[in-house]
């Protein structure tokens, strides 16, 4: 949603998980778009009371676009085509959610947003606690008011709660459970190919052209300037606070400052005892901050003009006080190109790999999904088919290392159907089951796992009841698409 939320991400290998994720940065353009009309020739398709324009679908697909081809891979028509369908796709069947929740006057607590946001890790401090200084900076930096990011935020819960309704109504009988239960006490054998990291990046060619466009776009994730590891003990100012209790607030802080300064109490035990932050659990600890993340000119100036362990006197902010200690600085550092080389080649080669990857992913679940043999498409890729030993659902696969979730995706398939792309330690597989083995069932095979298969059940099912619910909301309302749009 966010450039720094994306920086933190893993690059995903699955194309349609990239979808999900650029899906949900949507919810800030129906926030800020829609005015009620449905007399707009932009219009890609109505949802009940929700548009979906040409300038909210093309956010999604520009990043899709530039997240999977550059100028070193150009993306047939075809691949083109199915990524604009399936981005599409996703558009109608949030909005479809949204105007179901509308419907049934779903609302998202006030509680269920902040209990969401405390839990995103990028606005938690090293110990795992919520920062309201840090949450306000980070949403700043990337040009985001706290009222569009909660916005979007609270759109996104929407959803999920109204899928969670839905699927309450699902129900299954103890005998679906112990036929579903068959698919996990069986042993399976497949075909697979593997995509290998490695082999893409060894056939990526490098100039140093390319490698300096690419560095001037990749500098700002090298290049740092000034920081400072800092902790803070605040104290809020309530909305409507007098201009006397603000200076209440303030001496209060000079207090705390005195003592520490007098060496009468460590800062760290101050802020635990007095900071009403959640950081104060672990002494005020907010970490390292950079000049360039520090939005106040005063906090800046003062952070940077502190010396080590020196404690501020206390800083005026919007939402109150705060007293600030630096422990130690960083220098900035500004790289070169000659100096970043090693690590711009090492960056540039993964990056052109994994789009190398995904394009070629995408290319072969297309021909499978178009009807044609798996084995025969493997073929036309030059890509040397294997075979597993046999295997059980819940268990790794022998030669696989961490397979125990792919082995699980397979149980319910049945021989010569397939499954991928299935990403396992930074590789890319497709498996085809070619023989199945069932065991009877037990007593003490269904204690023993009663709980995985319950969930994985109910997994198997809420995707299946999700996806007819969709498909029968899209005739009700009755939804048209101007392809003309897209």
């Amino acid at each position: 949603m966010m450039r720094q939320l994306r920086d933190k991400k893993v690059m995903h290998f699955i194309l349609w998980s990239l979808v999900g994720l650029f899906i949900g940065t949507i919810f800030l353009a129906w926030g800020m778009e829609y005015h009620g009309s449905t007399q707009n020739p932009n219009l890609i398709a109505q949802v009940g009371q929700i548009p979906i324009t040409t300038n909210q679908f093309n956010r999604v697909y520009q990043g899709m676009e530039n997240q999977l081809y550059n100028e070193d891979i150009n993306p047939s028509h075809l691949e083109l085509k199915t990524l604009r369908k399936n981005i599409l796709n996703r558009l109608i069947d949030q909005a479809i959610l949204i105007n179901t929740a509308q419907q049934l006057n779903l609302k998202v607590s006030k509680v269920d947003l902040a209990n969401n946001i405390q839990q995103t890790k990028i606005f938690q401090n090293p110990d795992g606690q919520f920062s309201k200084m840090r949450y306000l900076q980070i949403l700043e930096q990337n040009n985001l008011t706290p009222a569009e990011y909660e916005s979007s935020v609270r759109k996104d819960l929407l959803v999920q709660k109204t899928e969670a309704l839905l699927l309450s109504s699902l129900i299954y009988s103890p005998l679906d459970l112990q036929t579903f239960a068959h698919f996990f006490n069986r042993a399976l054998k497949a075909d697979y190919i593997v995509l290998k990291l490695p082999n893409f990046e060894k056939n990526i060619s490098i100039s140093k052209n390319k490698l300096r466009v690419f560095y001037a776009k990749k500098r700002s994730l090298i290049d740092h300037p000034e920081q400072a590891k800092i902790r803070a003990i605040f104290l809020p100012i309530n909305p409507g606070a007098t201009q006397a209790e603000k200076i209440a607030i303030k001496k209060t802080l000079l207090n705390y400052r005195n003592l520490i300064v007098s060496r009468k109490i460590g800062f760290s035990k101050a802020a635990k005892l007095y900071s009403q932050d959640v950081t104060a659990k672990n002494g005020g600890e907010i970490g390292w901050v950079s000049s360039k993340s520090i939005s106040l000119p005063a906090l800046k100036k003062v952070i940077f003009n502190l010396k080590p362990m020196e404690v501020s006197e206390p800083i005026l902010t919007q939402y109150g006080y705060q007293l600030i200690q630096v422990q130690k600085f960083r220098a900035a550092y500004h790289s070169t190109f000659h100096s970043a080389y090693p690590l711009i080649l090492a960056m540039y080669r993964k990056q052109k790999a994994l789009q190398k990857m995904e394009q070629l992913s995408l290319s072969i679940k297309e021909k499978m999904q178009s009807g044609e043999n798996p084995k025969k498409v493997f073929k036309q890729f030059h890509l040397k088919l294997k075979t597993t030993a046999w295997f059980k659902p819940l268990h790794p696969i022998l030669g696989i290392p961490n397979s125990t979730q792919a082995s699980t995706r397979l149980a319910t398939l049945y021989p010569n159907s397939w499954k991928g792309p299935i990403a396992i330690n930074n590789n890319v597989y497709f498996f085809i089951i070619n023989q199945v083995h069932n065991y009877a069932i037990t007593a003490a095979f269904i204690k023993k796992n009663a709980m995985k298969i319950r969930q994985k059940f109910k997994n198997y099912e809420s995707k299946e009841w999700i996806h007819t619910y969709l498909k029968t909301q899209r005739k009700i309302l009755k939804i048209n698409i101007n392809s003309l749009a897209i």
